[in-house]
């Protein structure tokens, strides 16, 4: 298992992350022209010959998430899958986890804001990291609060901007650091514009219950525009989304508590782009989000689990620059990311300051093969504030909490043969308020033969505790005050050890991909439950009292964050690609997830309630300008939690979702896109579980999943 070691020393890794900053955006030219002044030798020629010939070749998908650079996909030193820029303008997909759902591995879950939570290999939303062009979009941990971590995978480009979006499966720590313990998603968008160019997109949902699930519409746009030809352009997006109420109605006549409100968001940015010669490219990027969800339902039935209003705003700038040396290709950026919620009933705040440098070098040993290796180092520093606690909990209401971490990294991809090639790498962070982790990895890639590809490996990944939950005090009262929360300043990060082995066929007429999985996750986070009269104890409260207040209908007792649990997961991720045949195409995934906990009070239980069986399954049609699908999605034997069973049984209703989608173009400008959503208009069921506190009948629902019922949904979308 990864071992941590505690260190408290302030600041290690700021000066030579500074030095390296400032190379690489004042020096890093000049050093390419006296590299290149200086490049007499027959052996440097040969180098840069060779990599010259292997950035000429042709990759047949290529990918940049894995190692930080561009590979083919198939040679890619991870479990990793692409969803292209035709499949995201041909689909009704309003966010990112609606965007990687099909991808083996993947499931997502409708939360209470009307969003999803991703979770990934069997790991719930919080271990799956966001990036957007390789820079993080996750918001602090402690931003997450009482369910609305949906809100996260909510803040997506417009999808005209977007060029594709690569699924890592599986631990990516020593590239990316905390957070990526299931997997990564990468939003790579376009890049520099070289002429005048746009597109605008309109979409509408419509439900034929619209009482019940709510109507949605939304506008989305790009434009680039060059200011001087090859030197400076400009491109602009926006985006704008909106959806009614819905009103999920209970058999005895009252409404879900978890249906969502009104439903508003909204995005725009900007990136200004300079290329002052073939070596560098700058650019300055900037976008603001705002989502809005409204805890009164339109048809005036007031929504217990969501805040009568819940704002939610998303700052992010980017300053980047790109290199292209003789000695290697390197990149730098400072990142500035600012999130808050403000509502009538809550008050989060959270800034986070980030600066990165990677250089990639080739080197070639003749004989002995080809390296690539990618080093550099990285400083994060994120504050928080939380003024919804309320001036009862005085250890955090109000008050800056701060955290820095700071890591350096190397990778080295060796390729002994054009059969065979090995990558190796290493990150080390430190981190001011918890303990410092290694996170190695190392993955071998055969390629049998030009149809046969057979890879795997060992990653690790690890996730730093919340701030708030490290703090020496309470940080959080649950249940009307009966339930104080208590942080813990020795919490140690979470981590992971995930083997994985796959192999890939790609043949003329099909694809078949197999990748199977095992995953050690150790030192889970979790609450210790302290009974009133007894000491909270563990170190840090030995001679602290648990006495919580008396609150009507809840049972007082006390909880203390602790390095609690150890899970495991393993799983098979399957792909099947018959590849066009008269216009005819099949694909199909099938993933099979087992999780287990193997230490505390859910000793012997998933992870959580993720379905065992996750089979999707499309039949494609096209026919010059015209496209048609029909998509299955089945979720089979979703193990129900313990508290549920004595209702529903040990497992979830299954359900099979089909949808039926038709694409047109009717020019190189003009694509119309209709959906049938849920075809045959699957609804859920409710089963009765008893009354609550207050006597009135309570109900759960039959499926693991709300879905909506059958709803058309229609964009139209314009290019010049």
């Amino acid at each position: 298992m990864i071992r941590f070691s505690k260190l408290r020393t302030k600041g290690a890794f700021l000066l030579p992350l500074s030095v390296a900053l400032s190379l690489s955006l004042a020096n890093a030219d000049e050093l390419s022209q006296s590299s290149a002044s200086a490049t007499t030798s027959t052996s440097t020629e040969s180098t840069d010959s060779k990599v010259e010939n292997m950035d000429k070749v042709k990759l047949n998908r290529s990918v940049i998430t894995a190692s930080g650079y561009e590979q083919d996909i198939k040679e890619a030193s991870a479990s990793i899958s692409v969803i292209g820029k035709e499949e995201l303008e041909t689909k009704p997909y309003r966010d990112i986890a609606e965007a990687v759902a099909d991808v083996p591995g993947v499931d997502i879950q409708r939360s209470k804001t009307g969003g999803f939570n991703i979770s990934m290999r069997g790991f719930e939303s919080q271990y799956t990291l966001i990036l957007i062009d390789g820079k993080r979009q996750n918001p602090s941990d402690a931003f997450n609060k009482n369910g609305f971590n949906a809100v996260n995978t909510s803040f997506m480009p417009p999808l005209s901007m977007i060029e594709r979006i690569e699924v890592i499966r599986g631990p990516a720590s020593t590239l990316y650091g905390s957070d990526a313990i299931g997997g990564v998603i990468n939003i790579i968008t376009k890049k520099n514009p070289d002429k005048f160019s746009g597109s605008i997109a309109l979409e509408s949902t419509f439900q034929e219950d619209r009482l019940t699930y709510g109507n949605s519409q939304g506008v989305s746009g790009y434009l680039a525009i060059p200011l001087i030809s090859k030197t400076l352009s400009l491109s602009v997006r926006g985006k704008t989304y909106s959806k009614e109420s819905s009103r999920w109605v209970l058999p005895n006549g009252n409404i879900q508590g978890n249906t969502a409100g009104l439903f508003s968001q909204y995005n725009f940015g900007g990136r200004l782009n300079y290329t002052p010669n073939a070596s560098n490219n700058i650019y300055l990027d900037g976008e603001f989000y705002h989502q809005g969800v409204m805890g009164t339902s339109l048809y005036g039935t007031t929504l217990t689990s969501a805040n009568p209003q819940s704002i939610y705003q998303k700052t992010n700038a980017v300053l980047n620059h790109d290199g292209d040396y003789s000695f290697g290709k390197w990149n730098t950026y400072l990142q500035y990311g600012s999130t808050d919620n403000s509502s009538s009933t809550t008050a989060l705040f959270s800034n986070n300051y980030i600066a990165k440098t990677q250089l990639v070098a080739p080197l070639d040993l003749g004989a002995f093969g080809f390296m690539k290796l990618s080093g550099g180092g990285e400083v994060w520093h994120e504050s928080f504030k939380d003024g919804s606690t309320g001036n009862g909990v005085t250890d955090i209401s109000y008050k800056t909490l701060y955290q820095t971490q700071s890591a350096l990294f190397l990778e080295d991809e060796y390729t002994l043969t054009e059969w065979l090639t090995l990558t190796g790498g290493a990150r080390y962070t430190y981190g001011s308020v918890f303990h410092s982790a290694f996170t190695p990895r190392i993955y071998a890639v055969f390629k049998l033969a030009d149809f046969w590809t057979l890879k795997g490996g060992v990653s690790t990944g690890y996730k730093t505790p919340s701030i708030k939950e490290t703090i020496n005090g309470i940080y959080e009262l649950n249940s009307l005050g009966a339930n104080p929360r208590y942080g813990n300043p020795n919490l140690r990060p979470e981590s992971s050890i995930n083997y994985e082995i796959g192999t890939d066929f790609d043949f003329e007429a099909f694809n078949l991909n197999v990748t199977g999985f095992y995953t050690d996750f150790t030192d889970k986070i979790a609450y210790d439950t302290i009974q009133p009269g007894s000491m909270v104890g563990h170190g840090t409260y030995d001679d602290v009292l648990c006495d919580p207040i008396s609150a009507p209908n809840r049972t007082p007792t006390c909880s203390v964050r602790v390095n609690l649990n150890k899970v495991y997961a393993t799983g098979v991720e399957t792909l099947f690609k018959i590849k066009p045949i008269y216009g005819i195409s099949f694909d199909t995934s099938y993933t099979f997830t087992h999780s287990k906990q193997l230490t505390g009070s859910n000793k012997g239980q998933p992870i959580q309630n993720q379905p065992k069986h996750l089979l999707i399954a499309k039949l494609n049609y096209n026919y010059k300008d015209f496209n048609a699908y029909l998509k299955s999605t089945s979720r089979l034997k979703t193990p129900v939690s313990p508290s549920s069973r004595q209702y529903l049984g040990d497992y979830y209703k299954d359900s099979t979702i089909v949808d039926l989608g038709l694409n047109y173009r009717f020019n190189k400008t003009l694509l119309l896109s209709f959906v049938v959503n849920n075809l045959f208009n699957q609804k859920i069921q409710y089963i009765f579980t008893g009354t609550s506190r207050n006597g009135s009948p309570t109900y759960a629902n039959a499926y693991q999943n709300f879905f909506d019922g059958r709803n058309y949904w229609v964009s139209l979308k314009y290019d010049f």
